[in-house]
């Protein structure tokens, strides 16, 4: 494993952090993973960036994927009514994934979760067996199943 850096986004990195997300959306959708929809809007990003919630992986020098992670009052969506870290919207590049990068991420959040005292949450789209799997291979706790708008998502807690 090479050298790994996790930093914030900052607002002049919006371009790179959407279409980050645009190319892994797009890739899930070709293998028929409804993870996310199609394409970005980078007024949502910009939001998260100001408000701190969106970290940048770096390896050796190159931007390899991003992830969004915030402090929550409470989770409604995975029924969470304690404040608490919510992860959301990991993307590692096509070429990257399966190189540990995802592992990199979790513990990341989880040693940020136990120094701020807070438990970290997560969720994907219940039909994405191998994100799950893989979630779980991580001692992510699963937590159950949860209605959004118009599909089911799977809850998870990491910590």
């Amino acid at each position: 494993m090479m050298a790994v850096g996790i930093t914030l986004a900052k607002i002049s990195d919006i371009n790179l952090v959407t279409a980050i997300l645009n190319h892994v959306t797009l890739d899930l959708l070709e293998k028929g993973v409804r993870q996310w929809r199609y394409p970005w809007q980078q007024g949502d990003i910009k939001k998260e960036i100001g408000l701190h919630n969106v970290y940048l992986v770096k390896s050796n020098n190159e931007i390899v994927g991003t992830f969004f992670l915030g402090t929550q009052q409470q989770i409604e969506s995975l029924g969470v009514m304690e404040k608490a870290l919510y992860l959301w919207r990991i993307a590692v590049l096509p070429d990257y994934q399966g190189m540990d990068y995802g592992k990199t991420i979790l513990r990341f959040c989880e040693e940020l979760g136990l120094s701020s005292g807070l438990t970290v949450y997560l969720d994907c789209w219940s039909g994405n067996d191998k994100l799950k799997r893989f979630y779980q291979e991580q001692n992510c706790r699963y937590i159950g199943e949860f209605t959004e708008a118009d599909y089911q998502v799977s809850g998870f807690q990491l910590n």
